[in-house]
């Protein structure tokens, strides 16, 4: 369980960084 919302949270950091690099 825990691990589905980390994936999750990392997935959607990813594709902030790929709309958006810094």
């Amino acid at each position: 369980m825990m691990q589905l919302r980390w994936i999750f949270k990392i997935h959607f950091f990813i594709s902030c960084e790929e709309v958006e690099p810094f």
